[in-house]
């Protein structure tokens, strides 16, 4: 007579040591979580294995690693808390078994891969401080109740081992989604923050624009704006103003070739009353008029050279 206790399911085992050296040699995460559900798929004949969990800030449970499901498949598995069987186990913290999908309402069939067809559902909480972060979940081929009970304690006690790691998965999601958002919270900032309000364009040339308009306005400094007739250097000139830190002084334009050459010194620099025939009071020259604030002076290379000298005299 055979005194001899029977051994624990082989495959049981199996599974435990494949997942604890997955676990002790994967860095990657999303990789371990993975393999975790393909070891449960090959040894223990689970089908549409699949890790549920939950939204920072949220109700919510999303599948996040699934096998046997397409990506579309996949994103339609949205479960708030206490709703369908996902739900459910996640608001109870309790694992639960159906034993016929089809006998359920409570089945909602989300991700429409089952179809009506005859399959046990097993479901368990995924527990990180006395709180539900996800689901693991899984379908099997209806059979005796004892081996589906057996399974579904198994999936608990892989729930109880594999939880930190899940833990540690969610907070990589969830440091992953926060910096997307960041990024583009400071791509809106930074638009914003490039593009003028008088300007409009959001082509890669008319960014270097902003970032130069950006650059030089923080800086003391004479700039040069080159372009066409007809191109926009009045508006870069007041955008320049606008971002520097003499935005609240005048902006005064002048477009030099508009003016008689006899007068152009005249408008530029003031003068006073008698200075010559015809100057019946005093003048404001359009550097006083732009003391504090900024001067912008449109087609200068119409002006004569003696001009131009006394300019570069005043600039320099």
């Amino acid at each position: 007579m055979n005194n001899q206790q029977p051994k624990p399911r082989s495959s049981e085992f199996d599974v435990l040591l494949k997942i604890s050296s997955a676990m002790a040699q994967q860095q990657d995460l999303h990789a371990l979580m993975n393999e975790i559900l393909r070891v449960l798929e090959s040894d223990l004949g689970m089908i549409r294995t699949t890790l549920t969990l939950r939204r920072p800030d949220s109700d919510e449970f999303v599948i996040e690693a699934s096998r046997g499901l397409s990506k579309e498949e996949q994103q339609r598995g949205i479960y708030r808390l206490g709703e369908g069987i996902t739900g459910e186990v996640a608001r109870t913290k309790r694992p639960l078994l159906i034993p016929d999908i089809r006998k359920d309402p409570r089945f909602l069939d989300r991700t429409g891969t089952r179809r009506g067809a005859a399959f046990a559902f097993l479901c368990v909480p995924i527990i990180h401080h006395n709180r539900a972060i996800g689901t693991l979940s899984a379908d099997r081929p209806s059979d005796d109740g004892s081996s589906i009970e057996r399974d579904l304690n198994f999936l608990v006690v892989l729930s109880n081992i594999i939880a930190e790691a899940v833990a540690r998965f969610r907070e990589q999601i969830e440091e992953k989604e926060a910096m997307q958002a960041e990024n583009r919270r400071l791509r809106l900032e930074l638009d914003e923050r490039y593009k003028p309000a008088n300007m409009v364009g959001n082509s890669s040339a008319m960014r270097m624009v902003y970032e130069k308009i950006l650059q030089v306005a923080e800086a003391n400094a004479t700039v040069l704006i080159r372009g066409e007739t007809g191109t926009g250097k009045e508006l870069v000139a007041r955008a320049i103003h606008c971002a520097s830190a003499r935005r609240s002084g005048p902006f005064v334009a002048l477009n030099c070739a508009a003016i008689p050459e006899h007068l152009v010194e005249s408008e530029l620099f003031g003068h006073e009353k008698g200075a010559f025939t015809g100057a019946h009071k005093q003048r404001t020259g359009r550097f006083e008029a732009a003391s504090g604030g900024t001067i912008f002076l449109d087609e200068i290379g119409d002006v004569s050279p003696n001009v131009q000298v006394r300019l570069l005299r005043v600039l320099q």
